[in-house]
């Protein structure tokens, strides 16, 4: 879990909070070291301030949910501010969660415990979508083969057809006798031949 904050008293109390509950804390106290971090290491969760100087915790969550951001991350915003028209601002930039200061540890361990729950389903959401990405790589694999041998199949059948075709004889006529046909196979093939000759009194 990153913890962003320029507070050093809140960063060590939230630090102690953190290990008390088993969570491993990187701490920084600006915006601009928090993204590094995150572009750099694989991290879950962020506790961020919102009044920093800089960049505040706002622009950092903007920033996390814009389209050229990697991954998903689950933000919690540290603030002051309790009235609604800060909580809809907070959310409108890309919050998760609200935590208003002071606040109380047990309600930080909770807080924690639903966005752990949150990116464990999104987890497992990503890790379906790749199993569906796989499986429909394999069939597309699978049905570019089917095609292709399909394909050197119709090649022969129509190789054979054409064999064929040429085995059949002409139309022919033997004295007032006049001899013609009509081959009709059902697709390429057919399974029949035919064939005629003039015979004598033996």
């Amino acid at each position: 879990i990153l913890v962003v904050d320029d507070d050093r008293a809140y960063l060590q109390l939230i630090d102690i909070f953190l290990n008390k509950y088993g969570h491993n804390a990187l701490l920084v106290d600006n915006a601009q070291d928090a993204v590094d971090m995150l572009l750099e290491q694989d991290i879950d969760l962020v506790i961020t301030d919102w009044h920093m100087p800089g960049t505040n915790g706002l622009e950092l969550c903007k920033y996390l949910r814009a389209e050229t951001f990697p991954r998903y991350i689950y933000c919690i915003l540290l603030t002051g501010r309790q009235d609604k028209d800060s909580l809809v601002q907070g959310m409108d930039a890309g919050a998760d969660d609200f935590i208003v200061k002071p606040f109380h540890a047990q309600e930080l361990r909770v807080r924690i415990n639903a966005g752990k729950r949150i990116i464990d389903l999104k987890r497992q959401i990503s890790k379906h979508n790749q199993q569906l990405q796989n499986a429909n790589l394999q069939l597309t694999k699978t049905n570019i083969k089917l095609s292709k041998a399909y394909q050197t199949i119709r090649t022969d059948l129509q190789a054979a057809a054409k064999l064929q075709k040429s085995m059949l004889p002409y139309p022919t006529r033997f004295d007032a006798l006049i001899i013609d046909w009509l081959f009709l196979h059902s697709l390429y093939l057919a399974g029949d031949m035919l064939g005629y000759f003039p015979i004598d009194q033996n």
